[in-house]
Parts: C-alpha cells; sequence; structure tokens
C-alpha cells in the first residue's frame, strides 16, 4: 500500500487537520472496518499469517505471524494495534490505558499501525509507527486513555515493507 513517490513525512506534511464534524457510529465502524482490511492486506501480501484479536481487547487488534527465517527459526510475533482514521475529519489518535501499557511493555513487538480513510473508501497507508511511545508516556493510574497528535504519529512512520525490512537489516546485523 505504498504510495506511489510519496514518503511517509510527505504525507504528514502535507495532512491538513480537518474541520470537526462527528461522526456517526456507522461511519466510525466503516473506518475502522477498512483500516483494519487494509492493514491485513498489508501484511498476507508480505507473507504473513494474520489472526484478528481485537475481540479479545489484549491492547492490540491483530498478531501477525512472519514466515520462518533461513535458519528455521521463527522471528516474534507481532501486535498491531491498527487506527483507521477518517481522513476527512480526525487529527487524533486516541489509545486506551491498556494500548499505551501494551505498547510500552512489549517494545519491538508492538506497532502502531495508522490507516487514512476517505469517504469514499479509499484508504491511504496503513503507515507503521514502529516503538510509538517512550517512558514519558506512561499513564498515570487514574488516565484512561491518552490522546495524540495524528500529524506527529505519521511523522515518526513508516511503510510496512520498510519496516519489516529494517527489521530484517537489524536481524542480520545481530547475527
Amino acid at each position: 500500500m505504498e504510495l506511489a513517490g510519496e514518503t511517509t513525512a510527505a504525507v504528514a506534511d502535507a495532512y491538513t487537520p480537518p474541520a470537526k464534524q462527528p461522526l456517526s457510529a456507522e461511519a466510525r465502524r466503516r473506518v475502522e472496518l477498512a483500516a483494519m482490511q487494509a492493514v491485513e492486506e498489508a501484511e498476507t501480501a508480505l507473507g504473513h499469517s494474520v489472526v484478528d484479536v481485537s475481540a479479545k481487547k489484549c491492547g492490540w487488534d491483530m498478531t501477525t505471524t512472519l514466515p520462518a527465517l533461513v535458519s528455521g527459526t521463527l522471528p516474534p510475533q507481532r501486535h498491531l494495534e491498527i487506527k483507521g482514521r477518517a481522513a476527512s475529519h480526525d487529527d487524533t489518535v486516541v489509545l486506551t490505558r491498556n494500548e499505551l501499557m501494551e505498547a510500552l511493555n512489549q517494545a519491538d513487538k508492538f506497532i502502531l499501525a495508522l490507516v487514512l480513510v476517505h469517504p469514499d473508501d479509499r484508504t491511504e497507508g496503513p503507515y507503521y509507527v514502529p516503538r510509538p511511545f517512550g517512558p514519558e508516556h506512561l499513564p498515570p493510574p487514574e488516565m484512561v486513555q491518552g490522546v495524540f497528535k495524528l500529524s506527529a504519529l505519521l511523522e515518526k512512520s513508516m511503510s510496512p515493507s520498510t519496516y519489516y525490512a529494517t527489521q530484517l537489516q537489524s536481524t542480520n546485523a545481530d547475527s
């Protein structure tokens, strides 16, 4: 789902927060489903197996398993928290306390996947944000959610193929 000739930084630069109008529950569900589908398609196109765990409320939406390495070892699974944003509406991303804690606790296993969904159901992305949060984002016990600027997250993002290529380079460097 790479945008031809565009980097994720260019998308972040071009992103202008839209005027706010409440989305209906039906529209929010449509955006969520389109985002899940875009990420599943990106992962399967890369040869990964995908399991939707969103109903389990475990702090991420999708578990993806990569094919075995040439050595025969299995790379670690990745846990993807998928945030679909209405391209004509949203300028923030909200994560629950549970999602934030999983992002902090899982480090390299956790990926925040962002997908922009247009009113005609066309999608942009997914954009992967590895290690999206640091210790400064540790929520206090009374915090139930965190709100983050979409443009700031997009600036730190990359395409799925770029993410996995950097992970493979890192794995090979460690060998």
